[in-house]
């Protein structure tokens, strides 16, 4: 698994920084080198220093040999993350590796005659949108997003935990880990902070001393805002990054790029609602985290939905700056727990095979077959979408 991910990923990332392709790769590195250069050292992103670092400001070797090598690991370590921790969560083994593999891979199902808007279009009997207006668990393009989908993934474990059991050291560990991951990239804390918050308040009543719980409260929210305010300042301040406001569009921007905004959803969410219904439909008791997850991905749609950003000078919408990274990294998350869940609820048929036979039990085997195939679909639309980045001239494929 490791060896392939690697692999692919090598490959994708060569291809995305080739002249004339679309990717953000080389721009982001651009900005990088510039904010450095001014003696900007943080802004948004801890992407810009790591590259700078690595690649010596493009001195040791070239910043695009830096940013495939640095993606590639992001990428190869998602999938190793994904997989021990749908383990962690209940996942089998073969359940739990089947999830790193497709984490590597899946993109929105392929919406077959629906037209791919802002990018090449594929002319092949293929052709049909998959990525632009969408959430996706794979992406390639965005340096900063591969970059943060690690961090994600290991927020989201000790959240979970802190969550589970709240202690002083799930919660500083939660603080800790949903900072680092909000110093990368913000846009995750964005959409789960104003679930996880709420989630451990409530849990926190299990704990008998108030100072224990406002101690635990603080660990776990203040690290996290510190890095957020700092960000949302130095972004004000930043030359290199557009000025722009955040505004109240609903819809306007996901309508820009996906005309159906249900079909989007749809697309996005096929296995996480397949694989939700198959795992109530076994087991409804145990699944907080399930909802939880469920519960920060609707945080994320909202925000999609309902928000944009314009340029202050202008006040024109600024598409390229958008609030898709949020419901991306939600995405990835709600992946991992879906397969977890399900992995495990499909042991459970499994083991009282003897006392629930008939229709029933064969029904939640279709059921838990079924799941697992439009996960299978979205890694190969995933496969379809890496095929039209070398198919297609400018490697957009939507």
């Amino acid at each position: 698994m490791v060896g392939g991910a690697g692999l692919l990923s090598a490959i994708v990332f060569v291809r995305m920084t080739m002249p004339g392709v679309g990717s953000d790769i080389l721009l982001h590195a651009a900005i990088a080198k510039r904010e450095i250069a001014a003696g900007r050292w943080f802004s948004y992103t801890g992407w810009s220093p790591l590259l700078v670092i690595v690649s010596a400001s493009g001195r040791l070797v070239s910043m695009r040999a830096a940013s495939v090598v640095l993606l590639t690991l992001a990428v190869v370590l998602k999938a190793v993350l994904s997989r021990s921790i749908a383990a962690t969560w209940g996942a089998d083994r073969r359940g739990s590796v089947g999830i790193g593999c497709a984490i590597v891979l899946s993109t929105p199902v392929l919406a077959l005659g629906v037209e791919a808007a802002h990018g090449a279009t594929d002319p092949s009997p293929l052709r049909g949108a998959i990525y632009l207006g969408r959430f996706s668990a794979a992406l390639w393009h965005n340096s900063t997003s591969i970059a943060a989908a690690p961090l994600v993934l290991v927020a989201a474990f000790f959240a979970r935990r802190a969550l589970s059991t709240p202690s002083r050291s799930s919660t500083v560990l939660m603080g800790l880990t949903m900072a680092l991951c909000a110093a990368m990239k913000p846009n995750y804390a964005l959409v789960a902070l104003p679930i996880f918050v709420p989630v451990l308040a409530w849990r926190l009543q299990s704990v008998t001393s108030r100072r224990s719980q406002m101690e635990y409260g603080l660990w776990s929210l203040i690290p996290t805002a510190a890095v957020l305010a700092v960000q949302f300042r130095l972004v004000r301040s930043d030359p290199f990054i557009v000025q722009t406001r955040f505004t109240w569009d609903p819809l306007v921007v996901w309508r820009h790029y996906a005309p159906s905004p249900l079909v989007a959803l749809g697309q996005s969410l096929a296995f996480p609602i397949v694989a939700t219904c198959t795992t109530l439909a076994v087991r409804r008791q145990g699944q907080w985290w399930l909802w939880c997850s469920w519960a920060v991905m609707g945080v994320a749609t909202a925000q999609v939905a309902l928000l944009g950003e314009r340029y202050r000078l202008t006040d024109e919408l600024n598409f390229d700056g958008n609030w898709f990274w949020g419901a991306h990294a939600a995405l990835l998350v709600l992946f991992v727990a879906c397969g977890a869940s399900l992995s495990a609820v499909g042991g459970h048929v499994h083991m009282y095979v003897s006392v629930d036979r008939g229709r029933a039990r064969l029904w939640r085997r279709c059921l838990v077959f079924a799941s697992w195939t439009v996960l299978c679909v979205h890694a190969a639309s995933g496969a379809v979408y890496v095929w039209r980045l070398f198919h297609l001239a400018n490697g957009f494929a939507t």
